[in-house]
C-alpha cells in the first residue's frame, strides 16, 4: 500500500525501487536531511523481489579496502536498529582448507580454530580442512526492516504498484513518467536514485551508462533442507565450495549453494524453484553430505545483478542522479554504506 504521507512536488528526492537498498537510501535520506520531502516508487511492494527470498546475512568479509570500509559502515548503521526485531546474531562456522587466507579476509570479528567443527554427522569434512568459529554475525529481515525504514512516521511518500516508464531532465526538474492502477501520471524531483536490482532502470538521457557490458544478471537459489541436529543460532559455510548451511526454526536449513546460471531474466523469478535449481543444488550439497543427505522440504530462489569481483557499484550521471547496482548478493550486507555513497553522488557540488 502507498505511505499516507503526500510529498509537495517537486520532490527533493525521487528513490526508483523498494528493495532493501531503495528504502536505506530513502531513509537515509531522511535521517540526514529530515526537510526533504522523499518519495519512493516501487513496481510492487516494498521488500519485494530479491529482499523478500534472501536468507540475509551479513558475512563479515571484504575483497578489498573498499569493501572492508563498507562492511564497517553497514554493521555500524544496523546495530543503531538492533532493537527493531528484524536483526539477530548467530556464531559462523567457516570450514576451509587454507584458514590463513580467510581469516585475512574477516572484518572486525576474531576467528578461533578449533579442528574439526561439531558438525552434524552427516556432514562430510576433509582432514585437511579447519573450522574457524566466531560469533556475533548479523542475520537480517530485508523486507521485513525495508517496509519498517519507510513505513509510517517515516516520513518518505511510498508508492507501490508504480512503475517508471521514462526520465527525463527539463533544465531544473527531474521529471518521471510513471504508472499505477490509477492511471499514468509524472513525479517531478530535484533528485533521483536508481536502486531497482535486477531490473533495468527507467529510459531516459543523462542516465548512468549502465555498467556496461560486465554487468550481469545472475540467478540465486537456496534449498530448505530437514537438518534437526545443526544448532539452532549457527550457520555453516564450507568456504571453498560456497556453500552455506544456515540453521532456520523447527529443525530446518537453508542451504545456499553456488548457481551459475548467468544472463536471467528477473520477469518471472517469484522464489520458486525449479528443476534445474534443485538438481544444481543436490549435486553441489552431495560432496558435503554422507549417504543421502538430508531431505529437502522446498526452497527460495531470485535473481540479482552481478558486478566485476562481485563489487557493488554506485554511478553517477547528469542532473543530480546516481544509480545503485551490480549488489552481486550483497545488497543487504553492504546495503546502508551503499546507500550513503549514492546520497554522497546526489548532494550539491
Amino acid at each position: 500500500m502507498a505511505s499516507p504521507v503526500r510529498a509537495p512536488e517537486p520532490a527533493e528526492l525521487l528513490v526508483v525501487g523498494g528493495g532493501i537498498v531503495g528504502a536505506l537510501c530513502a531513509a537515509r535520506a531522511r535521517e540526514n536531511y529530515p526537510d526533504w520531502a522523499v518519495t519512493l516508487v516501487t513496481a510492487a511492494q516494498v521488500g519485494d523481489g530479491a529482499s523478500r527470498f534472501t536468507a540475509g546475512l551479513c558475512l563479515p568479509v571484504a575483497r578489498s579496502i573498499e569493501q572492508r570500509a563498507m562492511v564497517t559502515d553497514s554493521e555500524a548503521y544496523y546495530r543503531r536498529h538492533t532493537g527493531s526485531g528484524f536483526l539477530h546474531r548467530i556464531e559462523m562456522i567457516d570450514v576451509t582448507a587454507d584458514p590463513a587466507a580467510w581469516q585475512a579476509r574477516l572484518v572486525g570479528v576474531r576467528a578461533f580454530s578449533n579442528g574439526r567443527p561439531a558438525l552434524p554427522d552427516c556432514c562430510r569434512v576433509s582432514s585437511g580442512e579447519t573450522a574457524l568459529r566466531y560469533g556475533g554475525v548479523l542475520v537480517v529481515n530485508a523486507a521485513g526492516i525495508a517496509a519498517a525504514l519507510v513505513g509510517p512516521g517515516s516520513g518518505v511518500c511510498v508508492q507501490s504498484r508504480t512503475d517508471v516508464r521514462t526520465l527525463a531532465h527539463d533544465g531544473t526538474v527531474w521529471n518521471a513518467s510513471v504508472h499505477s492502477p490509477q492511471g499514468p501520471r509524472t513525479i517531478r524531483a530535484h533528485r533521483v536514485i536508481l536502486a531497482t536490482g535486477p531490473w533495468p532502470w527507467p529510459a531516459g538521457e543523462g542516465l548512468p551508462d549502465g555498467g556496461g557490458d560486465e554487468l550481469r544478471t545472475k540467478r540465486v537459489a537456496a534449498l530448505e533442507l530437514h537438518l534437526p541436529d545443526l544448532t539452532p543460532g549457527t550457520c555453516v559455510h564450507f568456504v571453498d565450495d560456497d556453500i552455506f548451511l544456515l540453521a532456520t526454526p523447527r529443525g530446518r536449513a537453508l542451504a545456499s549453494f553456488y548457481r551459475s546460471r548467468w544472463d536471467v531474466s528477473p520477469v518471472g523469478c517469484d522464489g520458486t524453484i525449479d528443476a534445474a535449481d534443485l538438481e544444481d543444488g543436490l549435486a553441489q550439497l552431495a560432496a558435503r553430505f554422507h549417504g543421502s543427505g538430508p531431505s529437502v522440504l522446498g526452497g527460495r530462489a531470485f535473481c540479482d545483478s552481478y558486478a566485476p569481483e562481485r563489487h557493488p557499484l554506485v554511478m553517477r550521471g547528469d542532473h543530480r542522479i546516481a544509480c545503485v547496482t551490480g549488489t552481486s548478493g550483497s545488497g543487504v550486507r553492504f546495503g546502508p554504506a551503499l546507500a550513503a555513497r549514492a546520497l554522497a553522488a546526489i548532494e550539491d557540488l
